[in-house]
């Protein structure tokens, strides 16, 4: 069907990871309380709106076929923001995906806050971000906070969000993903039953306080390692690989997996030998923390 143009938009929706991860226990509606350290990194997928005529309220193109299915996140959101927000009109959200599923990255979650962030400005809806924090918090504990591009500790469901300065300066983060796909709720599900690994958050809170980057770094944690691990033991033999290969101060897996980062001041070509040696066998990407107030 053809389809009229009126205005076009484009935003990146920057990949998150967690440099800290602690669940502190269950709600009674069966959320976990987390503690967390988040921050975005320049991995991103590119989304672009159009706002047409002559065709479905909402429209999504993707080189992610899963993403064009009606009834996935992204659908959610974008109805949910049209039908509420924009009636009357239609929009066109093309996804050019990079950031890998099933990896820990909050891809769909930083896609979801993007749409609700882009539709807010290209129809000029002047949601402030607590409204917007609000929209997210409907569809994911992730999309709040992915709705920023800056490091933050992040407490309970996601909702407690306070802004933080990373002791990280002139550090790279090398991210190593194996060919796993690890699904959130089944980590989570796992660690009910076999439990979680609890660690303090206090040393990574005056590692900040301080700007001290060595305490930072030896005090970066996250409880699901433990389930993701007995999940992908492929994913726990990755993490041990980088260590043997890169050494373990800065290794951490990101959210539920299966990606495993390196925090380190390293150049790339401190790296070449590793990437050269597991480019085939992993997804290999050093990326630089985003920080944009």
């Amino acid at each position: 069907m053809n389809k009229e143009v009126i205005s076009v938009l484009t935003i990146k929706a920057y990949a998150k990871i967690n440099l800290f991860l602690n669940v502190v226990g269950v709600k009674e509606n069966g959320y976990h309380d987390l503690e967390m350290v988040n921050a975005k990194i320049d991995m991103a997928d590119i989304l672009r709106f159009e706002e047409t005529f002559n065709q479905p309220v909402v429209v999504i193109k993707s080189n992610d076929l899963f993403l064009e299915k009606e009834g996935n996140l992204l659908y959610k959101v974008a109805h949910f923001m049209m039908n509420y927000y924009v009636l009357g009109k239609s929009i066109q959200i093309t996804v050019e995906k990079n950031i890998p599923p099933g990896a820990g990255l909050a891809g769909n979650s930083t896609d979801a806050a993007a749409i609700i962030k882009g539709l807010n400005e290209l129809f000029d809806l002047d949601l402030s971000n607590s409204q917007m924090e609000q929209i997210g918090s409907k569809f994911g504990a992730d999309i709040p906070y992915c709705l920023y591009d800056q490091p933050a500790i992040v407490k309970g469901i996601g909702d407690i969000i306070e802004f933080v300065k990373l002791p990280l300066d002139n550090c790279k983060v090398l991210v190593v993903k194996p060919q796993v796909f690890l699904k959130t709720e089944d980590v989570f599900h796992l660690g009910d039953q076999i439990g979680f690994d609890q660690s303090d958050l206090m040393p990574m809170i005056d590692a900040i306080n301080t700007q001290d980057q060595k305490a930072f770094i030896a005090s970066m944690k996250n409880s699901l390692e433990k389930p993701s691990f007995e999940i992908s033991p492929e994913t726990k033999a990755t993490k041990t690989l980088v260590c043997e290969e890169l050494g373990c101060d800065g290794v951490i897996m990101s959210g539920s997996g299966s990606t495993i980062l390196k925090v380190s001041q390293a150049k790339m070509n401190d790296f070449s030998a590793f990437f050269e040696k597991y480019v085939n066998k992993y997804m290999i990407f050093q990326a630089n923390i985003v920080n944009k107030e």
